[in-house]
């Protein structure tokens, strides 16, 4: 018996002869302890429970835990809050923009927002939105706190600026720094370790608080990171680091004060032949002991996911009509995250929906999330043929979705395969994933033919909880 090699990540080449491995709404698990038949296995992503629709056919902006049973939400213009309960308010409060992501920071008794040019803060105690009326606002990309301050970067420009102590509402035009490494501005801001990173165009400069009287941070000696920031909103924090999409189109992750690249050449190269990465967004979230960086490129309709336990990627995707009578997939669902109610929260990008986000469910906004692996080629050494006698895969059957209640009544798996690196396809082959309670059921395709080499693909389509541990391919040798 051979391995082809079923569990495994994401990564395709521009040259499909050397790799065309997809991993899409599927993520690689190891297996933590010895003895079993395999040390890693791949798993369902979660799906999309509907929690409340906030404001019909509009994107969800911003997402951001306030306290006391309250969520505050930017849908399009219009700021609402939402209970625990999923109970959507009447307008509290209007932006001026309608269109892009909206970041927020809290200091416990306010949240402040900003959308790029515009800046407002959410009172908490009085349940109220006010735009900053402050002459010496600078604006901002980006929003974070610490220390007692509110910190953006002034857009087109090289400086930070903080807000008044625990007020949104005051800004001082001296109360600013600059990022002087490098003569590029800069574009987003996080915090880590209770320090500012400030990610410019091509450095990212960290700054500490100093106690200075006149401005109190300052920039950390000899910390300068020489790769920039191509992208604001691809700045996560995840896995106790931060996580950007560089202006070299890597993407990094920060390990002290160095960047440790994460992204594969694969994925390198297809940000490379994106016609714009500029728009990316990120966020990032953790579950079962996974910590995961969400990455979008809203005008690619693509969405990337690194896993900080396996250091793999894989696609987040929904399957749906993309031309007109045509079929791929595209973009996850999710524009923005937060923590509320002892749930993950994620709001959509064009309906108006927030979510809970359910590794129990095998929807996405109700419809069943389709899954899809694509393994490596199989192949003799020398490239001769070889006649593939049986497929088997190990993998867990008859647990179908829990939500809804009532399972599947028959899911089904399909195989597929390419001998020509993935450029054409043979005809699917269905087999049955069983019945609800039908565990232990054998899965395996006989009488495959014969190729120098070939790639494999299986696909669920039907709501069901999709375990795979490994698989077993029979062969013989063929000739020339």
């Amino acid at each position: 018996m051979a391995r082809i090699g079923i569990v495994g990540p994401a990564y395709s080449l521009n040259d499909r002869a050397a790799a065309t491995q997809r991993c899409v709404n599927l993520f690689p698990q190891f297996i933590e302890v010895p003895n079993e038949p395999s040390r890693i296995m791949l798993r369902s992503t979660p799906g999309l429970v509907s929690f409340a629709t906030v404001l019909a056919d509009t994107p969800i902006r911003a997402a951001v835990n306030v306290g006391n049973g309250l969520m505050l939400v930017v849908a399009g213009t219009d700021v609402y809050t939402v209970t625990t309960a999923g109970t959507v308010s009447s307008i509290i409060g209007t932006l001026n923009t309608s269109q892009g992501i909206v970041p927020t920071a809290s200091n416990g008794l306010q949240i402040m927002l900003v959308d790029g040019q515009y800046g407002y803060y959410y009172t908490i105690a009085t349940n109220t939105l006010t735009q900053i009326a402050d002459v010496d606002f600078p604006g901002g990309t980006t929003v974070a706190f610490v220390d007692g301050y509110f910190v953006v970067n002034d857009p087109d420009t090289q400086n930070i600026y903080i807000s008044g102590q625990y007020d949104a509402s005051t800004w001082n035009a001296l109360d600013f720094a600059a990022a002087e490494g490098d003569p590029d501005n800069v574009v987003s801001l996080a915090i880590l370790n209770s320090q500012i990173w400030a990610f410019g165009e091509s450095t990212v400069e960290p700054f500490y608080n100093s106690g200075n009287a006149d401005f109190p941070f300052a920039r950390v000696s000899g910390a300068l990171i020489e790769k920039g920031c191509s992208a604001p909103y691809s700045v996560a924090k995840c896995d106790n680091s931060l996580i950007w999409l560089s202006n070299l189109g890597v993407i990094y992750r920060s390990q002290g004060y160095q960047a440790q690249r994460i992204s594969t050449h694969a994925i390198e190269e297809s940000i490379a032949r994106y016609t714009t990465v500029s728009d990316a967004i990120a966020f990032s979230y953790e579950q079962e002991g996974h910590s995961f960086y969400i990455l979008t490129f809203p005008t690619e309709s693509v969405t990337w996911c690194y896993d900080a336990a396996t250091n793999m990627w894989h696609e987040r995707a929904e399957f749906s009509e993309v031309d007109t009578g045509r079929f791929d997939f595209r973009r996850w669902r999710g524009n923005c995250l937060c923590y509320f109610n002892d749930q993950i929260i994620v709001g959509d990008f064009e309906n108006g929906k927030v979510y809970t986000l359910d590794l129990d469910s095998c929807y996405d906004n109700g419809t069943a999330i389709i899954r899809m692996r694509r393994t490596p080629h199989a192949r003799a050494g020398n490239l001769n043929r070889i006649y593939h006698k049986q497929l088997t895969l190990t993998m867990e059957t008859g647990v179908n979705s829990m939500t809804p209640a009532i399972p599947m009544p028959d899911p089904q798996i399909m195989l597929r395969w390419s001998n020509d690196a993935g450029y054409t396809w043979g005809n699917e082959l269905w087999r049955s994933l069983g019945a609800q309670g039908r565990y232990g059921l054998k899965i395996d395709w006989q009488r495959l033919g014969m190729a120098r080499s070939r790639v494999y693909e299986i696909r669920i389509s039907d709501a069901a909880r999709v375990s795979i541990m490994d698989d077993d391919l029979e062969v013989e040798a063929g000739f020339h």
